[in-house]
């Protein structure tokens, strides 16, 4: 920071100008000399320095003398608003506090993190594209665990409607194995009723929910096999 013009002071932060504007107050004896001095100190702080400032102990320092200045008219007092516009002081005090809460955001200086990577919400086939082509190994693992658990759980799995468990044994659904929907119904019931056990069918695959769920609200009857009667 360059000398104050005109005279032998000089400051380098903004903490030194508020202790030579608070000195220079209790001596100010409205003398030409003093009042000359007074006008270069309040001058030599531009508003671009506080813009830029990262010095948040000066800016508190500042804030309480351009706070003071900011209530007094041009001749009110003996400091900085007898050589500034108000509108100019009150300008830097605006700003001054707007630094001061910008420089105690928590997230200043940190990088912005990337949305995070939830693997249950991936899709089945983004979920195999990423597998087969995403260049971190360590992650491929993991999504290789998703698949692995996606997998276990699809099978054996309970009917998604509550009116199926009635007529259905066994929910399985493979499509993610390249098959299908594998229902087998409880006893007394077949898709296609028989005596004959080995005429019966119990056991039926489906490509779709939809395709299941329909056959079942229509297509399943009592059935009288021997495996049923047993």
């Amino acid at each position: 920071m360059p000398k104050v013009k005109g005279t032998h002071l000089e400051w380098h932060t903004l903490s030194e100008w508020a202790v030579l504007i608070e000195h220079y107050m209790v001596h100010y004896n409205f003398s030409k000399h003093s009042k000359s001095r007074m006008l270069a100190l309040a001058g030599s702080l531009r508003f671009e320095e506080i813009h830029t400032s990262y010095d948040i102990k000066g800016l508190r320092r500042i804030d309480p003398i351009l706070k003071k200045a900011s209530r007094f008219k041009s001749e009110g007092g003996n400091g900085i608003e007898r050589h500034l516009k108000k509108q100019y002081i009150v300008k830097m005090l605006v700003e001054t506090r707007s630094r001061i809460t910008v420089l105690q955001l928590p997230r200043l200086g940190y990088k912005i993190k990337n949305p995070r990577f939830h693997m249950p919400s991936i899709p089945d086939d983004v979920l195999d594209g990423l597998i087969q082509r995403h260049p971190d190994m360590k992650l491929v693992e993991k999504l290789r665990t998703e698949s692995k658990r996606r997998q276990d759980s699809s099978i054996n799995t309970p009917p998604p409607y509550k009116y199926m468990r009635t007529f259905v044994l066994d929910w399985s659904d493979e499509r993610r194995l390249g098959n299908g929907i594998i229902i087998s119904l409880n006893k007394g019931y077949a898709f296609q009723p028989s005596e004959c056990e080995l005429a019966a069918l119990h056991v039926m695959g489906f490509d779709t929910v939809r395709e299941a769920s329909d056959e079942i609200k229509t297509g399943v009857h009592k059935c009288s096999c021997q495996w049923c009667m047993s």
